[in-house]
Formats: C-alpha cells, structure tokens, sequence
C-alpha cells in the first residue's frame, strides 16, 4: 500500500497533508507515505524502493477516508496520488502526536504576558479577490475581543504598508507590532503565545491547535464555516481552550462594500462548544448526497484502478 504525496498550497497545508496520512496509516499499518519534503521541519518521506505511477489520484477537499480503508483492505485500491486535504478533525492524529511531528526548530525571542492577546494578522495577497474563503478579519470583530477580554492586543504577521495594516494600526493606536518574522519563527509566536485571537487561515489554524495557549479565540467565517463548507470540519469542539464566534456566510470578494464593512462595528456572538456541535452535524447533513455521490465515484474508481486504468475522484 502506498500514498504519494502531491503537494498542495502553503507550508500548513502541505503539513495537514502529512497530519491526514500519518492517521491513515494507523488505521492501514502498511501503507507507506512518499512524496513529502518539507525542509524547514527537516521532515521528509520517501518510499523505501522505486514505485509504478499510482493509477488512482485523489484531489479536492473531502476524502471520505472510511470508503478508502475499506478499499485498500480488501485489496481493490493498493496506491494512490494524494492531490486532496480531507480538512476534518476526525481525518487527524491527535494534537500531541502532531506536535511530535513538528518540534520547534527555531529559538522564541517574543514572549506574552498574561494580559495579552496576540492577534494574528492574515494579509498580503488574501486581502484582493483572491479567494472567496478567505479574506480578513473585520477589525470591529477584533476590539469586541479586546473589549470582553480586557486584553492587550498585540498585532502580529502579515503586517506592512497596506490599508488593511493601517486600519489595523488606527483601531488599536499604540499597540505592540510584531511584524512577520519568517515562516517558522512567526509559527513559534504563535504556538507559544497565551491567548490567540486566530486569522483565517490554516497556518494561523494549526499553529494555534499545537500551542499551550489559555485561549483561543476562533471565528466561524469563511473555511471555517460550517454552513459556508460543510465538507471542512476544523473545529475542535472538545477542546477547552477554544472560544467560537458567529459569523454568516462571507464570500469575500474584496468589493467597496466588503472594505468599508471591515471597520464598521458589529456584533458576532460567543457560540457554545455543544452549539457548534450541533452546527457540524447540520452541516453534515446538507453534505450527505455529495458524499454519497463521492462514495459510488470512489467505488467504480477502485474498479477501474485495478483494470489499469488512470482515474481521478474528488470534489472541487
């Protein structure tokens, strides 16, 4: 059995990638992974011989990962490329094996007292149409956090010579900036600060999933919503440290409108973790006739797969 690795997208989805295989194989103890460099974590997987291309290529977001098992158990799949996520809590190793996975490799020279928020800040490229996903966080949404905590904010990431910077920087005058330091050192800031107001973005996700933070403040916007992508399940509701907050769905698409929204004020409010439950399980729901449609794609794939022929199952 074996799974090789087509990258995709950045550093932390390249490692989620990793985090969804190496469960899997828990599950299949003779799948092999290869096909993973990821250099600044030094961690790298190949396969142990040489491998004929893999007939069946897996890509999009969902991996319906019990149909595959089934599968490979009985014989039917025996490789595949691996060009998907699978974002789903359930599709992942626990938090403590992930952080074995990724040791810090770069010293901390940034610390947080505990009256301090460390807001990360997702900017660059996300803040034009780029995807409807994603998209930054509205600053009203920030000070409603800074205003229940009682929290000093400090600005963090992708922060520069923007209007999205400037208007961060006019909200919260004064404030400690931490701009971006480099890929692994901004992780470390993130994985060892106190209480994390998350952006949206998986980088900001995992790094505040592997921390030992009191608090992790989580938005439900964009991927992570529930109603918005009920196919992604990033949410982990049984863990203490996280606080939810509503959002509707936003498909960002960097109008006029959707700018001047960013700095207007609002109100989003504090979810309970049995609420967001419940919201996953509704979503789960409204997802049940793609995944069934998945499941018999996966099927008449298999087949295929082992008669020779070149497939490609997934959802977009």
């Amino acid at each position: 059995m074996r799974a090789h690795v087509i990258p995709i997208g950045n550093l932390a989805n390249q490692m989620l990638q990793l985090v969804f295989l190496e469960r899997l194989k828990q599950r299949l103890p003779e799948l092999e992974i290869g096909g993973v460099d990821l250099p600044l974590w030094q961690v790298r997987r190949d396969f142990s011989a040489g491998h004929p291309t893999p007939r069946l290529r897996l890509y999009g977001q969902f991996v319906d990962v019990d149909r595959l098992c089934s599968l490979m158990q009985r014989g039917w799949v025996r490789d595949f490329e691996f060009a998907a996520l699978g974002f789903r809590m359930e599709n992942f190793l626990p938090r403590e094996q992930v952080n074995a996975l990724f040791p810090p490799r770069v010293p901390v020279l940034e610390r947080f007292a505990d009256d301090e928020l460390l807001i990360n800040v997702r900017g660059a490229e996300i803040l034009g149409d780029v995807h409807q996903d994603y998209g930054p966080m509205p600053i009203g949404y920030l000070k409603q956090l800074t205003d229940a905590t009682g929290l000093r904010p400090v600005l963090m990431g992708q922060i520069g010579q923007d209007w999205y910077s400037d208007a961060l920087r006019q909200a919260f005058p004064g404030c400690r900036v931490i701009e971006s330091r480099g890929i692994l050192e901004d992780f470390e800031i993130i994985r060892h600060a106190r209480h994390i107001a998350m952006s949206l973005s998986t980088f900001s996700w995992i790094a505040s999933w592997l921390s030992e933070a009191s608090t992790i403040h989580m938005p439900l916007i964009g991927i992570f919503n529930p109603l918005q992508r009920p196919e992604i399940n990033l949410l982990p509701v049984d863990d203490p440290r996280y606080r939810f907050y509503d959002f509707g769905v936003r498909r960002w698409v960097a109008t006029p409108k959707q700018v001047r929204a960013l700095q207007e004020p609002g109100e989003w409010p504090a979810l309970p973790a049995s609420a967001v439950a419940e919201r996953i399980r509704g979503a789960q729901q409204l997802w049940s006739a793609q995944q069934a449609r998945y499941r018999r794609r996966l099927g008449v794939a298999a087949i295929l797969h082992r008669l020779g022929w070149r497939r490609r199952v997934g959802i977009s």
